[in-house]
């Protein structure tokens, strides 16, 4: 089977033949601006070109990321070191501390990534190695993996100060090359006289990252990258199945991390491609659809496509690019989608819900990914709880629907919507859809001037069960 791999890399030799060991047949488009258009779903993409077009079962995209030296006052501009340049370079015998500590920030807006940790860490030990007092200060210290905790372990144990910081400033000595860093942390302000300061660069989307997500219709966080730096639940993964991304930053050799990246895409690959078929599908009734294109909008998966088969277009369904969330069944304006075939039983509870609901008090709509795994640890300690409440498992809190959660209150008491923490939705954004849909209910209920309160929220891992016991025995 084809797999296409996409973008200029310093991985793509060594993927290609990571992908003929294993049995795949590499095609390789380096040249992102050749790709003229984008179709299909997991195990028949199509890519076309000027000259050709041609069949890839999965895609792997590799030209990602970048780095930009960091930005600072004039100033200043003249004093750090990039934190890339030098780890270019085995030694810091060129590094000009003037007998002073050398001071390392990563100082991000949000949580670094977790490469630039990495080098960070490593040029860190390096220096210390050669007896050097090293400050390591980030406004976010980050974790990801036993190799990152390894090496802050050594640091820690090397001598290297770390200060997680609130605030810093610089003032740079023309005369001396003395730089003045001041850092505001939770306990006060700390000054530090350093003779090399060492910045971490900024890692940007890579130039044709526009162009690839547009024609591909694939997601990207707040800074522009695809998958972004919170893949780690779905390490590679994009919102579309079957097309992976590995973020290696260019410009930097080949490390582990990537490898890693790699060895689990091919892994991903050949675990996809032996699914069973799934016996459940998202149908349109033609009749209904409007061709309004609000699916095809607001599926987080890009399984809403427009078929101009039929006499009048409608919209339809790539079963292979479905995850089945349901989140264009709650939204279809004419009700013309439906989720059909066979049911897991737990699904089949939200609609039977009046046999034994005169006894319950509590109705919880829980994320069969995260807050029914929770629920499922406290079942046996909590079961006098469990006896007051009855529990559906939804594939996605997205769809959750007002009008589903107002027909429940008129059978239970109270209902609690217990979905997925931030940035951990495999359907991106089935938690944030559901909490609109409960702010929803009880503004409705506020202007009728009922209890708002019997609708509650929250978001949970499939980690965090004594949250979900505390939820509900205040609820209760």
């Amino acid at each position: 089977m084809n797999v296409a791999v996409i973008g200029k890399s310093r991985i793509n030799p060594f993927l290609t033949d990571q992908l003929k060991a294993k049995g795949f047949e590499a095609v390789l488009f380096e040249d992102i601006d050749s790709i003229k258009g984008f179709e299909g779903q997991k195990g028949k993409f199509l890519i076309k070109t000027n000259e050709e077009k041609i069949e890839a079962g999965y895609i792997i995209l590799t030209q990602q990321a970048e780095w930009v030296s960091p930005k600072l006052s004039p100033k200043l501009a003249c004093s750090p070191y990039s934190l890339l340049d030098i780890s270019q370079k085995e030694t810091g015998d060129f590094i000009k501390d003037h007998g002073r500590p050398v001071v390392i920030v990563l100082d991000y807006p949000a949580e670094s990534a977790a490469v630039m940790t990495s080098i960070a860490l490593e040029k860190g030990l390096a220096l210390a190695a050669k007896k050097k007092r090293v400050f390591f200060l980030a406004r976010f210290l980050r974790t990801a993996g036993e190799k990152l905790e390894k090496l802050y372990r050594e640091a820690r144990n090397s001598g290297i100060t770390f200060i997680k910081y609130k605030k810093l400033s610089f003032d740079y000595n023309d005369h001396n090359g003395i730089c003045t860093v001041k850092v505001w942390d939770d306990y006060g302000m700390i000054s530090i006289d350093t003779g090399a300061l060492i910045m971490g660069d900024s890692i940007v989307p890579g130039s044709k990252i526009d162009k690839i997500a547009e024609l591909m219709r694939l997601r990207r966080d707040d800074t522009g990258f695809i998958g972004g730096d919170n893949t780690w639940i779905y390490p590679t993964s994009t919102n579309i199945k079957g097309i992976y991304v590995i973020n290696n930053i260019c410009g930097i050799p080949l490390r582990d991390d990537a490898l890693s990246q790699i060895a689990y895409t091919i892994s991903a690959i050949k675990k996809e491609m032996k699914e069973p078929a799934s016996h459940r599908y998202v149908e349109v009734d033609a009749s209904k659809c409007a061709f309004c294109y609000t699916c095809w909008r607001i599926c987080p998966h890009a399984a809403m496509t427009p078929d101009f088969d039929k006499e009048e277009p409608v919209m339809k369904n790539l079963n292979k690019a479905c995850n089945l969330c349901g989140i264009c069944v709650s939204l279809c304006p004419a009700g013309a989608i439906t989720i059909t075939g066979n049911l897991d039983e737990k699904l089949e509870q939200v609609d039977s819900l009046s046999k034994t609901s005169d006894s319950k008090t509590l109705k919880i709509l829980c994320c069969e990914k995260s807050a029914k795994i929770a629920l499922d640890k406290i079942k046996d300690i909590y079961s006098r709880s469990f006896e007051q409440m009855d529990v559906s498992a939804v594939s996605c809190g997205g769809e959750v629907k007002a009008a589903k959660i107002i027909s429940l209150l008129k059978q239970y008491e109270k209902v609690l919507v217990a979905v997925c923490v931030d940035d951990a939705c495999k359907h991106f954004d089935g938690n944030k859809r559901a909490y609109k849909q409960v702010v929803r209910v009880c503004e409705l209920l506020k202007a009728a001037g009922l209890d708002e309160n019997r609708v509650q929220y929250i978001k949970v891992s499939h980690a965090m069960p004594r949250v979900m016991a505390d939820t509900i025995s205040e609820i209760l």
